[in-house]
């Protein structure tokens, strides 16, 4: 830190923001207002410093949380290249993952969950500062194993799991813009290599001694499909059961479903169940009119004809030419 950067500190306790780690120090500007500490860093470039509230008043808590950000942050002081993956802790990388790539992605919320699972498992052994080197294929088919005993989850699901931790290990490899832990942009990997992810599920299922795969439910039939649609007494519950049968898309697509955003209702009459901001994958485009096609649906197409007018369709008869199995729209008032 710049010797014309360690002047001006606060009176009574402001000798403690002395406390520096690799190239970020405490700071509590201010005592009298909340009193929170904050690290900081100097960024030479622009020739500011950079703060950031570590929402604590607590001089020693507030070194542990400036330690867990310095572990987390990016850093573009590693002039001969990133660190291995034994320098660089799992829960950073992971949270780096979530935080850059998490909203970008179509199971934003199975990532979610899988960052959970592999928390709780370094918890559960007592590794929670483990390094990305630890997950060597004996430590993999442990947390498999864990997930097993205390889950139950199947190896379709564990190889799920071990999915993601491959995509954000790898992602943390990748050189790109990144924010360190006070907001300034870095241009850096996270970490030189990524170890191998090896465990997939015919493999874990054989090693675990559990089936590869789970016996897939009986497909309903058009009858009991009407059956489950006339067991749903509220409104919402209906226009969900409609729109998944109808376009088989993913659930939390259509639970995000925004008619004021994802309804061009001066346009094409077209309705989009693509995430705002994902953009990997085309639209699912519902068309708006009346009717339904029965072949249409049970081809697994991404359309589906619906009546009424905005700001909200009415959801219109179940996709079936059986008129025994049409149902009254429901309409949003």
């Amino acid at each position: 830190m710049p010797a014309d950067k360690q002047q001006g500190a606060s009176t009574g306790t402001q000798q403690q923001w002395r406390f520096e780690l690799a190239g970020y120090y405490l700071e509590r500007p201010h005592p009298e207002h909340l009193g929170f500490w904050y690290a900081c860093r100097y960024d030479p470039g622009t020739r500011q410093v950079r703060r950031r509230s570590l929402k604590t008043t607590d001089f020693e808590e507030a070194k542990v949380r400036l330690a867990a950000l310095v572990a987390s942050a990016p850093s573009s002081a590693n002039r001969i290249g990133p660190p291995g993956p034994d320098q660089v802790l799992t829960v950073a990388a992971l949270k780096a993952y979530l935080e850059e790539r998490g909203s970008h992605i179509a199971s934003e919320d199975a990532a979610e969950r899988a960052v959970q699972l592999f928390t709780d498992y370094l918890v559960s052994a007592n590794k929670i500062d483990a390094p990305v080197a630890f997950w060597t294929p004996a430590r993999q088919l442990e947390l498999a194993k864990w997930c097993v005993e205390k889950h139950k989850h199947s190896a379709g699901y564990i190889e799920r799991l071990f999915n993601v931790m491959r995509s954000a290990f790898n992602d943390a490899c990748v050189t790109k813009i990144r924010l360190d832990g006070v907001g300034n942009k870095v241009e850096t990997a996270l970490m030189s290599h990524a170890p191998k992810i090896v465990w997939k599920r015919e493999a874990i299922a054989t090693e675990l001694k559990i089936p590869a795969r789970r016996p897939r439910p009986a497909t309903l039939s058009v009858e009991q499909m009407a059956a489950v649609l006339d067991s749903l007494k509220t409104p919402h519950l209906f226009r969900f059961a409609i729109m998944s049968l109808s376009t088989w898309a993913r659930p939390q697509a259509i639970i995000d479903f925004d008619p004021a955003s994802q309804v061009d209702w001066n346009g094409a009459s077209l309705i989009s169940l693509r995430s705002v901001g994902y953009l990997r994958r085309s639209d699912a485009l519902v068309s708006r009119s009346p009717g339904a096609s029965r072949a249409g649906y049970r081809s697994g197409t991404k359309k589906m004809r619906l009546g009424g007018q905005p700001p909200w369709p009415s959801i219109g008869a179940l996709p079936s030419s059986d008129s025994s199995c049409t149902r009254a729209s429901v309409s949003q008032q």
